[in-house]
């Protein structure tokens, strides 16, 4: 039996995987506080092993690791802000000089009314050849004072006297106006102490002047939850940013004061990438189900665990600097959504290379008129997007792609002429347009399927594929193989090597065997009696739900923790008509609000359609999908 969680004081931390060093701590001390503290039961191998690194290799887990001294201070000194004495420039060697790259905030240079593009010809009468040289010259003590020589960019040279102080360089945070200055491009690196207070000054600071904030976190690989929720409540005000699950089931959660406003009323604009991770995830949860914003980009990494830091603080006996990092939590988005294997699945899916650009287009001010604009709705908000701008050189790449990328709940309107918006479609734009690369993700023998809207969002999101011509076959069957890739398209972003197959009648060498022992892996599905799994038959319409069901749980924690409940005869009188086996998963299913009215004789066979459908009903109703 694991013990109470005594010293909440540890640090929660949501970030990668340390490289494991040498360490210090025993086997011994490890196994107890890992039977303390870690999320899961110790395998049998954790329990044997002999040295530290067994240990931590038998548990399977990349983020439970020990770091030494050094390794910890370089985590922590990452989380924040450097301070350092000069004049507050970024610089670059020039053949002229020493460019200015860059001016920090509150600094001797700034207002002294030095910008970007200056170059710094010589300190105190030495001509500057060298960054080494001038990283010398212009460092100093603080209150200090430096002559420099500056070439401005009309050619005129100006001596400017400087008073060294001490500068605060964000180590997370950098932000910058965009070329056109409709939006504010927060760049964001990890999620440190300092960094809730740096978007604050920058909402502050830009709300009242640019149309919305384009939130870079594309090279973010985590820091702490409490950042990433205080972060978050930067867009969103007070409320409730995360939960907490750890190994007992017992939940936590975090969550900004309910008096906290929002520093903005302008949407977050959140750029992702498989890079983007922790923190970040928890960060983009949070701006998803309270509607604060959209993502464009790539799906993320998909690491939905938390651990804490056992160090000096914790434990004064154990350690001395070095530190023992512990995944001890599940964490959840404020509806219940998990991100962990699966990651966030951006609002628009679209690719690096085009995802900034794309991003910029929706910053444009609001238009005196609505002709040469559109109007795109997404997630209740309005977005205008200037055509001329959108379909020139620079951009065309990024609109071409946004209008691929969007999915059937977006509503997009033109002028057609009347001088008033009205509906129109992402192919009226690229044809009235010539944007001839445009390729809808859409499939095109869907005009009589009930179910076009559910198979059409997945399939822009890249979850379902249909065949060579472009079509989906709504009607065709599916079998059980078929039905495992579609929801492995889903759930794994890399599939697993398969060695040893865990059925007698699937081949390792079988285009779905990958697929299918992910899902087997995962608990979603089993075989039959005599250990085949009879890839080939058709799927049943139970047996679609019965998987989704396991799903379910895996997916939200409210269904997790429904699923021991035991609803009355009276509630289950309504699945009657499915089989014993199939009545509970049943209507574990329709508690996450999943509807199953067409399903009138579960016993047949189901059709692409049918579980494209109940896939995109409980992907939308868990929150996986944005609204």
């Amino acid at each position: 039996m694991k013990l109470l969680f005594r010293r909440l004081t540890a640090l929660v931390l949501c970030a990668l995987t340390f490289v494991v060093p040498v360490h210090a701590l025993s086997v011994e001390q490890a196994l107890s506080l890992l039977d303390e503290y870690y999320i899961d039961d110790l395998p049998q191998a954790a329990l044997q092993a002999q040295t530290l690194d067994e240990l931590i290799d038998a548990l399977g887990d990349p983020y439970t690791v020990y770091v030494t001294k050094e390794e910890y201070e370089t985590f922590l000194a990452g989380l924040n802000d450097v301070r350092l004495v000069g004049i507050g420039v970024s610089i670059e060697l020039h053949e002229l000089g020493i460019l200015i790259a860059s001016v920090l905030k509150d600094s001797p240079a700034l207002e002294a009314g030095l910008v970007s593009g200056d170059i710094i010809v010589s300190a105190d009468g030495v001509p500057l050849t060298t960054l080494e040289q001038a990283q010398t010259l212009l460092a100093g003590e603080a209150g200090t004072a430096v002559t420099i020589q500056v070439l401005r960019a009309d050619g005129t040279t100006i001596s400017v006297e400087l008073i060294r102080r001490e500068i605060v360089v964000p180590t997370t945070v950098q932000y910058f106006l965009s070329d056109d200055e409709n939006a504010l491009v927060i760049s964001c690196t990890s999620f440190g102490n300092e960094t809730p207070d740096h978007f604050v000054s920058a909402l502050k600071e830009h709300d009242s002047t640019v149309n919305a904030f384009i939130v870079d976190l594309t090279a973010n690989p985590g820091g702490t939850s409490q950042s990433g929720a205080a972060t978050a409540g930067c867009f969103i005000g007070g409320a409730i940013m995360l939960y907490l699950r750890d190994g007992q089931d017992r939940y936590n959660y975090t969550y900004t004061i309910p008096s906290l406003k929002a520093k903005t009323q302008s949407p977050a604009i959140v750029l992702t990438s498989p890079y983007t991770a922790s923190s970040s995830e928890l960060f983009l949860g949070a701006i998803r189900d309270h509607e604060a914003g959209i993502a464009i980009g790539q799906r993320t990494r998909g690491k939905g665990v938390a651990q804490i830091a056992l160090d000096k603080s914790t434990h004064p006996e154990l350690f001395d600097g070095d530190a023992l990092k512990v995944t001890v939590y599940r964490f959840f988005s404020p509806n219940g959504a998990t991100n962990d294997k699966i990651g966030i699945i951006p609002t628009l899916l679209v690719s690096l290379e085009n995802a900034y650009h794309a991003a910029l287009l929706l910053c444009d001010d609001y238009p005196e008129t609505p002709a040469g604009h559109l109007r795109l709705t997404l997630n209740d908000y309005n977005y205008f997007i200037d055509l001329n701008t959108a379909t020139g050189n620079q951009f065309r790449p990024a609109f071409v792609e946004l209008l691929e990328a969007l999915p059937p709940t977006a509503k997009l309107q033109w002028d057609n002429g009347s001088g008033k918006y009205v509906n129109t479609t992402a192919q009226a734009v690229a044809q009235q347009y010539g944007l001839t690369e445009y390729v809808p993700r859409t499939f095109t023998d869907l005009s009589a399927s009930l179910y076009a809207t559910a198979i059409n969002t997945l399939a822009t999101y890249k979850l379902v594929a249909g065949y060579g011509d472009g079509t989906f076959r709504p009607d065709a069957p599916v079998t059980r193989a078929e039905f495992c890739a579609m929801l492995a398209n889903l759930l794994i972003t890399e599939m697993p090597t398969v060695t040893q197959s865990a059925f007698s009648d699937v081949s390792i060498d079988e285009w779905y065997a990958p697929a299918v022992h992910a899902l087997h892996k995962k608990g979603l599905l089993t075989g039959y009696e005599d250990g085949s799994f009879q890839p080939n038959s058709a799927i049943s319409q139970q047996e679609v739900v019965c998987i989704l069901s396991t799903l379910s749980t895996q997916l939200n924690m409210y269904a997790y923790n429904r699923r021991n409940l035991t609803p009355t005869d009276e509630v289950m009188a309504k699945f009657a008509h499915f089989s014993d086996w199939a009545q509970l998963p049943a209507w574990l299913l329709e508690s996450c609000q999943v509807d199953l009215s067409a399903l009138t004789a579960p016993e047949s066979s189901a059709t692409r359609e049918l579980a494209a459908d109940l896939i995109c009903q409980l992907l939308t109703k868990t929150s996986i999908l944005w609204h």
